[in-house]
């Protein structure tokens, strides 16, 4: 922190020339010659703590809270602290180009964009607080009726891969299955079985603009330039088609509650609760811009993306993290049976009796590094902090990468270690720092209560139900991931599933 003080106080941040990144070409280079590891930490080296982009050629500063072993980095304490200290100012957040690509025009354009994810003000203040108060209503706050749902998804996974055991197999489609139907039940009262086609079509397209995401890179936050890069806005092109097609599968589900809505106070689904805001809005005379169809189908689209891919993806660096260490596997494996036994199957009440379970996933949070970069914020108003003088409009993007990998905090950090997360008396640390992965602030991730219940459940019957093995004949797998500057997904692995027996 001596650096960071030591600055010329209020030195004002302007927009301007952007300087180097290192070049798309010589960090696509470095990524071919070096594991994915190796790329953010160049990245992180190459950039100075304050650069400044133009997005659409409107200049615009940018603030990279960095973290690495430059001296002229932020340390991932400043960084928690300017999020949360900030938090009121941060009510904005940066319009990522790929986020709600099939409404780019209102996106680029308006000043009050839609959804929970890319929108500020009162739009964002109202849909968000409704939308955490409707999911406490409808999941996070019924915890039997979540603890069953998750259950049946984790059993109905367990069952699949018993059905191909010995064989060589992924997770597949079959996972994402399992997590978009948790979404899908509190969203709309439903759910696909695996071999619906209108899910599977859901699951491609889904899957395919996630894939297409990775192409565009650090040009998303310059996406006037996407258009001067064939691959980046060939990638583009494909994203616009395939979310214009799942946002009419969102219309039609809406079409159908407005169908079959009843009465006001009978909500069932979070579609439901909506439908009968605005119902109840507009019977009292009130015209609130805030609340429409329009705002509802980005909102699912955002609950979507927010609650899904994160959560399935971490659970497939969990299965791998499991394969590169049989051991953690085996003592994962006696603290459920000691805990849980074979009687019954492990529920939500079992987490504070689980600190093993907990630090696993915990650490495997960590190193996955899932979100390198997280979601920019932009300030709303000026700001002063750590000798910085910030104008209105600063867009700040946490290094998250960075400060899950801070050997300060993280000694051997590319060491898989649960224990870090735990006490010396066994017991599960409830303050870590620099461990951030679902970010910190206004801002922190939507589904974050509904992600730490679904990794834990899921895990836990895993581990009372399966044991993973390496496949053989084959290079063992190893924990690294694909390049990407939004989610890191693990490379493709295989593995041999057994049963455990009583």
């Amino acid at each position: 922190m001596n650096e960071i003080n030591n600055r010329k106080p209020c030195s004002t941040v302007k927009g301007g020339r952007q300087p180097e990144l290192g070049s798309e070409n010589e960090i696509s280079s470095l990524q071919q010659r070096r594991n994915r590891v190796a790329a953010p930490s160049f990245i992180v080296k190459v950039l100075a703590d304050v650069i400044t982009s133009s997005i659409l050629c409107r200049p615009r500063a940018v603030c990279w809270l960095l973290r690495s072993r430059v001296e002229t980095s932020l340390e991932a304490t400043c960084v928690a602290r300017l999020m949360m200290s900030a938090a009121l100012v941060f009510a904005s957040v940066v319009l990522v180009y790929l986020l709600h690509l099939f409404v780019k025009k209102l996106l680029l354009w308006s000043k009050l964009p839609p959804g929970i994810l890319s929108s500020e003000g009162s739009l964002w203040q109202e849909n968000r607080r409704f939308t955490m108060r409707v999911l406490r209503d409808f999941g996070f706050g019924k915890a039997d009726a979540l603890n069953s749902m998750i259950q049946d998804a984790a059993l109905d996974l367990c069952q699949f891969l018993k059905e191909n055991q010995h064989k060589p197999q992924d997770l597949g489609p079959r996972l994402n299955l399992a997590i978009l139907n948790i979404i899908w039940k509190m969203t709309a009262d439903k759910q696909f079985s695996h071999d619906d086609p209108k899910m599977q079509d859901f699951i491609n397209k889904f899957n395919e603009v996630l894939i297409d995401s990775n192409v565009l890179g650090p040009f998303q936050w310059v996406p006037a330039l996407i258009y001067f890069w064939p691959p980046a806005h060939r990638a583009c092109q494909r994203i616009d088609r395939n979310m214009a097609a799942i946002s009419q599968i969102y219309l039609e589900e809406v079409n159908v509650h407005k169908r079959n809505l009843s009465s006001f106070g009978s909500s069932k689904d979070y579609i439901d609760a909506y439908l009968t805001e605005m119902e109840q809005q507009k019977s009292r005379g009130e015209i609130n811009p805030n609340f429409s169809e329009f705002q509802l189908r980005v909102n699912i689209s955002d609950l979507f993306l927010a609650g899904s891919e994160t959560t399935s993806n971490t659970i497939r660096w969990c299965v791998l993290f499991l394969l590169c260490h049989p051991e953690i596997q085996e003592k994962l494996q006696a603290e459920v049976d000691d805990v849980v036994g074979r009687d019954r199957l492990p529920s939500l009440n079992d987490r504070d009796r689980m600190p093993n379970t907990e630090a696993f996933i915990m650490e495997a949070q960590r190193l996955a590094r899932l979100t390198p970069i997280g979601v920019g914020h932009a300030a709303t108003d000026d700001i002063d902090f750590a000798g910085y003088r910030f104008p209105k409009g600063t867009v700040f993007l946490a290094n998250l990468w960075s400060c899950h990998s801070d050997p300060k905090y993280w000694p051997d950090p590319e060491k898989f270690d649960p224990g870090r997360f735990l006490n010396p008396d066994g017991s599960l640390k409830t303050k870590v720092p620099s461990f951030l992965p679902f970010a910190l602030g206004k801002r922190q991730c939507l589904g974050e209560s509904l992600a730490r219940m679904e990794l834990f459940l899921i895990l836990a019957i895993f581990m009372q139900k399966l044991t993973f093995r390496t496949t053989t004949g084959r290079p063992h797998p190893k924990a690294e991931p694909i390049d990407s500057f939004v989610i890191n997904h693990p490379k493709p692995f295989e593995f041999l599933v057994e049963e455990r027996k009583h």
